[in-house]
């Protein structure tokens, strides 16, 4: 996805003249990161990266099923995953420093709650919200919205 990733920020930024504050939730902060790690100048080319319930250390969710996915993006998002580790070591520390992390503690889907924190980000706990809801939850868009009103750097 990071193609097309990388082209929805050319088109958004061609239409609006502004970087583009990207919204991530779940798979999509993975999404994000490995962009950026493709090429760490990409991230000159966003305002902030706001991930939303993002399993960045994986999950431990379908790890004990009878008969787990063998999806390729459910084997990247496994718990501790090789993926996970080597886009983590492709990830420059001060990158991270441009992303808040937005994590529950009662998150059914990404598990444990940790997995959705980054060191260098700006973690935030939405306490009591599911990982569905968190997508659309009324107090982390206001944040998200706010970051808008930031300066650019």
């Amino acid at each position: 996805y990071v193609g097309t990733l990388d082209k929805a920020v050319q088109d958004i930024t061609l239409a609006t003249g502004q970087p583009p504050l990207l919204v991530c939730h779940s798979m999509g902060g993975l999404v994000a990161r490995a962009w950026v790690a493709a090429d760490q100048a990409n991230l000159a080319k966003v305002h902030h990266v706001a991930t939303i319930a993002s399993p960045h250390h994986g999950t431990r969710v379908g790890t004990w099923l009878e008969h787990p996915s063998w999806l390729k993006n459910a084997i990247q998002m496994r718990h501790a995953s090789q993926w996970l580790k080597r886009l983590a070591e492709r990830e420059s520390p001060t990158s991270l420093g441009k992303f808040t992390c937005f994590y529950s503690n009662c998150d059914n889907i990404v598990t444990p709650a940790s997995s959705a924190r980054l060191n260098g980000a700006d973690n935030r706990l939405s306490p009591g919200v599911p990982h569905v809801a968190m997508a659309l939850h009324s107090g982390i868009m206001q944040q998200c919205l706010a970051m808008l009103k930031q300066k650019v750097d």
